[in-house]
């Protein structure tokens, strides 16, 4: 369900513009300068995944990238006024997933995080789900050697679409798949809720995971 557009939004984001990552010039800059290894989540909606990894994992630079305007603006002012950070380790990108690769960097990233993407259930939808060949392509070459991608959902035709398509691709070798994530008491461990994930357990829905490690 789209949120509705915020009066507040245009304004907030001309004033807060430092988190925001809006040419590939800015991002090249940020990883001259910083040096650390990189993590994106692809579809961050309103910031909470994102912002408790950046807090939990200060080594690291974590970008969330959003097409949603407004709900990137939610996600932004919640990171700023809940965390305020000084040395930060957290930036955001209005970017649509399909044109990452022209923005950034190959071979840098970690990890990708893909949190409950729209399914796009229906079958003429299949290429703009997030874990079509056509993207895993795309994450392939952003990754270093032996990068991650971190998939959870709770859509089960999502969860074997997925496995049908890593295996077409040929170059993710699956490390790690549930169909019930908090079944497994030693993953949960560290395991960082997003704003859906806890709405679905709260209604008793099994989160789906799965790990792609870079061949």
């Amino acid at each position: 369900m789209r949120i509705r557009k915020k009066k507040w939004t245009k304004k907030w984001w001309e004033g807060n513009n430092s988190l925001l990552l809006e040419n590939s010039s800015i991002i090249n800059d940020i990883i001259l300068i910083k040096n650390k290894r990189l993590n994106l989540e692809i579809g961050c909606g309103k910031g909470d995944f994102i912002i408790n990894k950046s807090v939990n994992e200060k080594d690291n630079i974590f970008i969330g990238l959003e097409k949603d305007p407004t709900i990137l603006a939610v996600a932004m002012r919640k990171f700023k006024e809940k965390i305020n950070p000084v040395n930060n380790n957290l930036y955001f990108s209005n970017i649509l997933a399909q044109n990452i690769s022209e923005y950034f960097p190959k071979e840098k990233f970690k990890k990708i995080f893909l949190n409950f993407s729209d399914p796009w259930p229906k079958k003429h939808q299949a290429k703009r789900r997030l874990t079509h060949i056509s993207f895993l392509k795309i994450y392939y070459n952003l990754l270093v050697n032996g990068g991650t991608i971190e998939f959870k959902t709770d859509n089960d035709n999502l969860f074997l679409f997925t496995i049908e398509q890593v295996k077409l691709f040929e170059n993710f070798l699956i490390t790690y798949k549930t169909s019930d994530l908090y079944s497994d008491t030693f993953e949960i461990v560290n395991n960082v809720q997003t704003e859906y994930e806890t709405k679905f357990l709260e209604k008793n829905v099994k989160i789906k995971k799965m790990v792609l490690q870079k061949l």
